[in-house]
């Protein structure tokens, strides 16, 4: 079964929250038709890349430290996908870094970094089709 599996730096406290929303962002999406149906399971886990996401979160944060946070994977597992799964991806991503908001006449005369908004939870992405 194709599935995407985010490594996210999540504090503790925050953890069954974001857990929610990834819930409510699948049944959106069966709603929408984007999968028959979507299985979101999360825990924590040991992360070879733990030290690269706490290095992002203080790159991204002034050198500030993301307290009591562990990393944890969140399973998203797809039945009959209808969409491609890098797109879908990016949608749940949405989940982990807000996206910046942008007036047109911005996006004239200003590179495209310049938008960039840091993420909430550092994050890695691994879809297996």
């Amino acid at each position: 079964m194709p599935n995407i599996c985010f490594h996210a730096l999540v504090p503790q406290a925050e953890v069954a929250a974001l857990a929610q929303r990834f819930q409510q962002l699948s049944t959106t999406l069966i709603d929408a038709a984007a999968a028959t149906d979507i299985r979101v399971t999360h825990s924590a886990v040991a992360c070879a890349e733990e030290d690269q996401l706490r290095q992002i979160f203080r790159d991204e944060h002034d050198d500030a430290e993301l307290e009591n946070a562990s990393v944890y994977a969140f399973i998203i597992e797809l039945v009959e996908p209808q969409r491609s799964l890098n797109e879908t991806a990016m949608v749940y991503s949405r989940l982990l870094t807000p996206s910046a908001l942008v007036h047109l006449e911005d996006t004239l005369v200003k590179p495209e970094e310049s938008f960039e908004v840091p993420a909430r939870y550092p994050w890695l992405v691994h879809v297996r089709p």
